[in-house]
Parts: C-alpha cells; structure tokens; sequence
C-alpha cells in the first residue's frame, strides 16, 4: 500500500467514519447500524486493518450479501482499499473450503452463515 498500512484510500476518511472506526476499535462488541451507501465497507476495512496492525486479531469474516460476493464486488473492494488476502465462500462444503482458505479476510453470505456449522479442527 502507498502509506505502508494495510488499508489505504485516497481520499481518507470522512469525519464520521473515522469516529465510527475509533469507537468500534474501543469498544470491540459494537453492531454497526449505518444508512445505505455511507460507507459500511470502507469503515469496517479500516477497522479490520487496524486491528490486524495491531495484533488483535486473525481473520475476518464479512457477511455480505450474495451478489456482492458473485460479482466481485467483495474482492474487489478489499483489493482497492487493503492489502489484506481474502477468499469468498460460497454455497456447501464449507468445512473444506474454509479450512483451504484460512486468508485474512473471508466473505460469507448471511444464507451460509445460518445453516448447521461445521467444525473446522
């Protein structure tokens, strides 16, 4: 990345994401509740890098919509503002494809994420 962190973005942050991104990183048990189209990727792309750079965690699990992870939109959006791995996940045989997958970043549909989990060992 341009800066040597793990999220850029040319532009920065607004005012509000920021302040979204500094109290989700205190708080650490947060729901975040934004309206459409103000940037509920971007805040939680920075979050994740942050927390990565600080060694606070291992792996992300973003929950997406379908058609985010179909067209592309997922990997995308984390190739453009990070320089973290990702891997979408899809469908069944979860248990072999997470234990494959294992980047930092994993996107899941909110279908797969309710059916019966596997155990990863």
């Amino acid at each position: 990345m341009p800066n040597g962190r793990l999220f850029y973005s040319p532009i920065g942050l607004y005012e509000f994401q920021a302040e979204a991104v500094a109290h989700a990183y205190l708080r650490r048990n947060i729901i975040g509740v934004i309206d459409r189209g103000l940037g509920k990727t971007v805040i939680m792309m920075a979050l994740a890098a942050q927390l990565f750079e600080d060694d606070q965690i291992d792996i992300v699990i973003n929950v997406a919509q379908a058609n985010k992870l179909e067209k592309d939109e997922f990997p995308k959006d984390w190739a453009d503002f990070t320089s973290l791995r990702t891997h979408r996940y899809l469908g069944t045989g979860r248990t072999q494809r997470l234990a494959k997958a294992l980047e930092a970043v994993v996107g899941i549909t909110r279908h797969t994420g309710r059916v019966k989990p596997d155990v990863v060992t």
